[in-house]
């Protein structure tokens, strides 16, 4: 092959033969350089400076994604506190629907409410931990003069808010 039978490709400047519609080495479309008139400056790959300045740009974005997480956990964080809980105990219940009730101030009101209803003095025992889902019931057990029972409490909101009935 003589060098009459080649050309330089316009993109990266290796030789390639006058017929090519693509260069074998950097595979850009050669026709259309010629056909349109387009030059090939205008896909000139970047310089130095452009690609450093593209690579800061990338950093930059990482360190705003990475910032992002924090207000995200710090604000999870922040919600969790004032429902009383820990982060992982309130993003679980998030995640899985669950609530969690505080089974001391259960058995309390519990017993405060019959005590305030009947005039009878009950001990009530509910499970620990007192866990469900919106709508479900759980049952609490009581023991009074008049022998033991059950209490049936039914979960009302994620807020834990709950109901309770003596069966």
């Amino acid at each position: 092959m003589s060098d009459s039978d080649l050309k330089t490709c316009p993109f990266c400047a290796e030789q390639i033969q006058q017929a090519a519609v693509i260069c074998r080495f950097c595979n850009r479309d050669l026709a259309g350089t010629v056909a349109t008139g387009y030059s090939a400056t205008k896909y000139a790959r970047p310089s130095a400076y452009s690609e450093q300045a593209v690579a800061n740009d990338r950093n930059s974005n990482r360190s705003g994604r990475r910032w992002g997480w924090v207000i995200v956990i710090a604000g999870l964080s922040i919600l969790a506190a004032l429902n009383g809980q820990t982060l992982f105990a309130y993003v679980s219940g998030i995640v899985t629907g669950q609530v969690t009730i505080d089974t001391g101030k259960l058995t309390n009101n519990i017993t405060k409410g019959i005590k305030d209803q009947t005039g009878v003095d009950v001990s009530v025992t509910c499970p620990t931990p007192f866990l469900g889902h919106v709508g479900d019931t759980r049952q609490c057990t009581y023991t009074s003069v008049m022998g033991p029972g059950f209490i049936d409490v039914r979960i009302q909101s994620t807020n834990a808010d709950v109901t309770w009935q003596v069966n």
